[in-house]
């Protein structure tokens, strides 16, 4: 008997694959060499157990989805006290890629 999670990753595989609106991003270089007919889905369980469907053998630039990653990291690593004082909060109306990012908050003007 295949996996509930199989089957509903399959499912919402075939429901978003034909979705082909938008346009690659050029802002980064690295975007405008991805092939925007390439979709897949990965979900691994605490366990250890992968589900997969769609293009999942294929390599796919992460860009600022790699901070949630990092920020999770960070928390496991140091915990929530120590991020929170190096990590703000709050929104600040810069732009995600704005160099400003890069200054900790204790410097900033």
């Amino acid at each position: 008997m295949q996996s509930p999670i199989q089957l509903y990753l399959d499912k919402l595989h075939a429901q978003l694959a034909p979705l082909t609106d938008g346009e690659l991003a050029s802002y980064i270089p690295e975007l405008t060499k991805v092939n925007p007919e390439g979709f897949g889905i990965c979900l691994v369980t605490l366990d250890g157990q992968v589900y997969s469907a769609g293009d999942t053998d294929q390599a796919f630039t992460i860009q600022s989805i790699s901070k949630a990653f990092v920020y999770a990291a960070g928390l496991v690593d140091r915990g929530k006290k120590f991020i929170g004082g190096k990590v703000g909060v709050q929104p600040s109306g810069d732009a995600f890629n704005s160099i400003t990012a890069c200054i900790p908050k204790r410097v900033r003007p």
